[in-house]
């Protein structure tokens, strides 16, 4: 991979900040994950902001000619994954340029910062003072009156947990049993059978078929209404 030379310092572009000596990327303070290629890439179209940048030179700069690989594919992804981390867009532009089969340029507006001054846009780092040694305090010894109420807590609890099963199974003893109610809904004689049967999900309404047609009843009420069946099914 070929050198840039001597750092500039950070470069800032819209709400980022690039580090050429860390090899970071940072969106107001937080970390945007690229990997080492990716960042190269992204180094060498900032730092020729403004000019356009071949995809031989981007070769060179990354892999050099002792290098075998299928860089055109390369240098693609390492293109679409820096548009992704900047949010930006191949159709309409905000940081990366493509000119059609010559290369890329970087338009968007950038600015150098020296490494030494603090990024405003980053929270700074707290001091963290080491914890103070444990100090192992002795269990205080039981009082008087809990060593006489333990023996009286779990009795108590027995019992109370027996007056509670037995309600229980007087109130099922005594529970009034459930009434069923059967009621006929249909009144078909053998001459003409129930050919089909159907509730309604919510339970109002039952419809049912037979040789006259189909029949909706409206549970609650009763009332029914016929649909005859058409003369072409039979």
């Amino acid at each position: 991979m070929a050198s840039l030379g001597t750092p500039p310092g950070l470069i800032r572009f819209g709400p980022f900040a690039l580090d050429p000596i860390n090899r970071e990327l940072r969106k107001r303070g937080y970390l945007v994950r690229l990997q080492p290629q990716q960042l190269a890439v992204l180094l060498l179209l900032t730092y020729r902001a403004g000019q356009l940048v071949s995809r031989e030179e981007i070769h060179q700069h990354i892999w050099g000619n002792d290098t075998f690989v299928d860089f055109e594919r390369g240098i693609n992804f390492s293109i679409n994954q820096i548009r992704a981390a900047l949010g930006d867009d191949a159709d309409n532009p905000r940081f990366i340029e493509t000119i059609p089969r010559r290369g890329y340029r970087f338009i968007a507006a950038t600015a150098f910062e020296p490494t030494t001054s603090v990024d405003s846009q980053q929270a700074p780092a707290l001091a963290i003072a080491p914890a103070p040694p444990k100090t192992e305090i002795p269990p205080a010894p039981p009082a008087p009156f809990l060593k006489k109420t333990k023996r009286f807590l779990i009795p108590g609890a027995v019992l109370v947990f027996a007056a509670f099963a037995a309600v229980l199974w007087l109130r099922s003893r005594t529970a009034a049993p459930i009434e069923i109610k059967m009621q006929q809904l249909t009144h078909n004689s053998n001459d003409n059978p129930i050919t089909s049967v159907a509730v309604s999900p919510d339970g109002k309404y039952f419809a049912y078929s037979d040789l006259g047609g189909l029949h909706v009843k409206l549970l609650q009420t009763g009332e029914v209404h016929d649909f005859p069946q058409p003369p072409e099914l039979g």
